[in-house]
Order: C-alpha cells, then structure tokens, then sequence
C-alpha cells in the first residue's frame, strides 16, 4: 500500500514534500509555484499553477485531474491560470524572469515591435525606433518632461494676432488694388472720371458766394456800398 501512495504522489506531481496519508484520500493540497509561461514562441498565452489531490489511482481510471475532481466531488478550484508577463518572442521564465528566446524565431515572424529586424548567425536582433529599448523594442523608455516641456512668453499670442490682422488687411488692399487695375484694364472705369471729379471740386472752391458782415453786403454787381 505504500507504494501504490508512493506511485500517487508522483503521478499528482507532488512537490515542496507534499505527503498523502491513507486517511487523507480526496484531500486537496496547497497551491504549488506558479508555472513557466505556456505557449508558443510569438503568442505567450497564460501562467498556471495547480494543487495536489490525493487519492488512491486505482479507484481512478483514466486517471487525470478532471476526474479525479468528479470522483472526489471538489468544488474548490484546483487550477488557477493568470496572464503571462509580456514576451511576444518566447517564452517567460519565472525563475530568472526573463524572456527566453526561441531558436526558431526569424524576422519573417515580426517580431520586433517598435524597430528592425535583422537575421543574425545567433538568431534575431532588433535595431529599436528612438525612444524604445528592450529584446523585442517594446519597452518605452521614459522621458525627462522638463527636458521636452517648452513653454512660450506671454507677449508671443499678442503678437501673432497682430501680424495676422496687418497680413489680413494688406492682402484686402492688394485684392482692391488688383480690383481696380482689372477694372480700368477692361474700361469699366478709366482715369477721366477722376479727373472730372477734380475739376468740379476746383469750380466749387473757386465760385464767389454773397455773405454779410458789419455793413458790407455782397452782390453781383462789382460796386461796394457802405451804410453809415
């Protein structure tokens, strides 16, 4: 009999000394330590851990967890998956927690992220964009925001309205200008009307007008007369 709790114990990969007693069948364990990442080399899907159920294997046939849970009827969980750490390019390693790279990744695979890739004699090696680091260039390195923080003085929006009012209206005059040119050009307007403008302006100026002041009257005729 104690071989056949020897053999179990093996078989439900017992591990940190796990002991199963005759009188512990369908008992389950602790967690054991979480797995190596799962998965293949481009695609790291998730990290498993497990805990041991004993129970006699003879009274189990096939014997695998999924049924040995239902002859021990177990409603506690005894798998537990999480997420891995980010490895696109193989797999991760709990222990030194690393990535371990694939023999078999090449640059047809893609998988540099943020970079290029070159074929090597020792696998891929990733040429990483400015600003990203890592294996595969999917680290970000993170920047100094006094370094790249630029901040503009107070007197510079002003100014920017400013030169864009006076561009505004010198763009209006020169279409004016234009306008005028285009117009005389095509003889909807000519320079005599101007002229004409100013000789009447002259005619008026020049014209005598009748007034009154203190006894002296004007009129048409050329003779002054004074009142006493």
């Amino acid at each position: 009999m104690f071989i056949v709790f020897l053999l179990l114990i093996q078989l439900c990969y017992v591990v940190n000394a796990h002991n199963c007693l005759p009188e512990e069948e369908c008992t389950v364990k602790s967690w054991r330590e979480w797995e190596n990442c799962s998965g293949n080399c481009k695609n790291i899907t998730k990290q498993v851990r497990k805990r041991t159920i004993c129970v006699d294997f003879e009274k189990v046939q096939p014997f695998t967890r999924e049924n040995v849970v239902q002859f021990c009827n177990i409603t506690v969980p005894t798998v537990e998956t999480r997420p891995c750490q980010t490895c696109p390019v193989g797999i991760y390693n709990v222990i030194s927690q690393k990535c371990e790279k694939c023999n078999y990744v090449n640059c047809r695979d893609d998988p540099c992220q943020q970079g290029t890739c070159n074929d090597t004699a020792y696998g891929i090696r990733c040429s990483c964009y400015p600003g990203y680091a890592g294996f595969d260039c999917g680290m970000m390195i993170p920047r100094d925001k006094t370094m790249t923080q630029y901040l503009l003085p107070l007197w510079m929006p002003p100014l920017e309205y400013g030169i864009l009012t006076l561009t505004t209206l010198i763009i209006i005059m020169a279409a004016g200008c234009l306008c005028l040119k285009c117009c005389r050009l095509c003889g909807a307007c000519s320079s005599d009307d101007d002229d004409d403008d100013d000789e009447e302006r002259k005619r008026k100026k020049n014209k005598p007008f009748p007034y009154r002041s203190h006894g002296f009257r004007n009129t048409r005729k050329p003779s002054v007369v004074i009142d006493f």
